[in-house]
C-alpha cells in the first residue's frame, strides 16, 4: 500500500556517524542473497497490478521473478519499460508473508537505491493479519522509501529517504506519521544501511551509522495494537503513484535497479537462563529449560503460545495447541518427540499475560 498522507509535515534531518553494533542483539533471521535464486522458503512473489495499481495508481506489472537477478551476492530488482497486458512497465515485489513473520527486534537492510523521476523503491513491513483486517489496520512500517526525481518542490527526490508508519485509530480512520533523512549526494551513488529498532514502546528509525533516530514513534497507545503482532518483510520497486512518487516524464531514466546486499532481523539476547531468573508479573518464572523439555508457567492458557523457530527464523514446531489445553500453573512441555535435531533454536513463548523470545540449545 504505502500511501503517504500529510506530506506537509515532513521533517528533514541529516544524521551523524558513529553507530557501533550492539552486542546485546542476536541474529535470528537473514537473507544474504549469496545464492543465484530467490529462496522460496522465505519469499513469495506478488504478481500483477493489484487493485488500483496496488492501491496507489502505480504503473508497473509485477512479474513472477523475471525482473529479479543476483549480482555480486546482491538481490537486484529491475524496473523496465516493457509491455505486459495493459501495463507499459514491469518490476518485482517480494514478501515473507506466512513464511517469516516476527515481532519486535532490529530490522536492517543494506541497499543501493535507484534514481529518476517517479521511481518508487521501498523496504517495509506489513502486519501478519493483513488478509483479515486489511490495510492500514494491519499496520505498516516503511524503513526505506523514496519518491525519486523532482516531481515535488520539497527536496524529497533522489537525495531523501522516508521512514513512515501507517495504522488506524480507534475510529478506524487511517493515520500515519513520517520523517525523512536527506544527504548531499544521491542515495543511488552508494549503499546505505536502513534500520528499524522495534520494541514494546517505540519504533525508532536510523540511517547508516547514526546513533540517534530520525523518527521515533510511541506505540504504547491502544490504537497502536497493530505494532504488537508479528510482521512480514516486503521489498519492491514501483513506478508512479498518486500523492507520492508522481508520474514518469521525459526525464525518467529506465531501466532502474534496486540492489539489496542483505536483509537481517535481530532480537535482544535475553537467553533462557537469564529469563528463568527474571520474575514475571506474578513472581514466578516465565520459561526455564529442564531435563527433557521446557518448564513453563501458564497464567492464561487459553491465550498462550509456544513456537520454536530455527536460527534463520523458520517455524519448525508449534506447540500452542498443547499449552492451550493445560490448566494454569507450572508444566513441563516435553520435547522428546520433537521433529527437530538437537541444536540452537529460537523459542517464542507467551503465558497468556507476558511473553519473551529466547535463543537456547535444545537437547533431547
Amino acid at each position: 500500500m504505502r500511501t503517504l498522507l500529510g506530506l506537509s509535515t515532513i521533517v528533514l534531518a541529516v544524521v551523524s556517524a558513529g553507530w557501533t553494533q550492539d552486542s546485546s542483539w542476536t541474529l535470528v533471521w537473514s537473507d544474504e542473497f549469496n545464492q543465484r535464486f530467490l529462496d522460496s522458503t522465505y519469499w513469495n512473489y506478488d504478481v500483477g497490478t493489484g487493485t488500483n495499481g496496488w492501491g496507489n495508481n502505480e504503473l508497473q506489472y509485477y512479474t513472477d521473478g523475471e525482473n529479479i537477478s543476483f549480482v555480486d551476492s546482491c538481490l537486484v530488482i529491475e524496473l523496465r519499460k516493457q509491455t505486459v497486458g495493459a501495463s507499459q512497465y514491469t518490476s518485482s515485489r517480494i514478501n515473507t508473508r506466512k513464511k517469516m513473520e516476527l515481532k519486535y527486534g532490529k530490522i536492517q537492510a543494506r541497499i543501493k537505491a535507484p534514481y529518476s523521476q517517479a521511481v518508487w523503491p521501498a523496504f517495509w513491513t506489513l502486519g501478519a493479519n493483513f488478509e483479515a483486517v486489511g490495510w492500514p489496520a494491519c499496520g505498516e512500517m516503511d524503513i526505506f522509501e523514496m519518491a525519486c526525481g523532482d516531481f515535488y518542490p520539497d527536496n524529497r527526490g533522489d537525495h531523501t529517504n522516508f521512514a513512515v508508519v501507517h495504522w488506524t485509530d480507534e475510529a478506524n480512520f487511517p493515520m500515519d506519521t513520517q520523517s525523512a533523512v536527506t544527504i548531499a549526494g544521491r542515495m543511488a551513488d552508494d549503499f546505505h544501511i536502513f534500520t528499524l529498532i522495534w520494541d514494546e514502546n517505540y519504533l525508532s528509525f536510523y540511517f547508516d551509522t547514526a546513533t540517534a533516530p530520525y523518527l521515533k514513534v510511541d506505540i504504547t497507545k491502544p490504537e497502536m495494537a497493530a505494532f504488537h503482532q508479528p510482521h512480514s518483510i516486503v521489498l519492491d520497486l514501483a513506478l508512479g503513484g498518486i500523492g507520492f512518487a508522481g508520474s514518469p516524464d521525459a526525464s525518467t531514466v529506465l531501466p532502474q535497479q534496486l540492489t539489496v546486499d542483505w536483509v537481517r532481523w535481530y532480537q535482544k539476547k535475553t537467553g533462557i537462563r537469564q529469563m528463568a531468573n527474571k520474575p514475571n508479573q506474578q513472581g514466578a518464572n516465565l520459561l526455564e529449560m529442564v531435563r527433557g523439555g521446557l518448564l513453563v508457567n501458564l497464567l492464561a492458557p487459553s491465550k498462550s503460545f509456544l513456537r520454536i523457530y530455527d536460527c534463520r527464523g523458520r517455524l519448525v514446531w508449534d506447540l500452542t495447541h498443547e499449552t492451550r489445553c493445560m490448566s494454569p500453573g507450572m508444566h513441563v512441555v516435553f520435547l522428546k518427540q520433537a521433529p527437530i535435531p538437537n541444536g540452537m533454536y529460537i523459542i517464542d513463548f507467551g503465558n497468556g499475560i507476558t511473553s519473551a523470545v529466547n535463543r537456547a540449545p535444545i537437547t533431547k
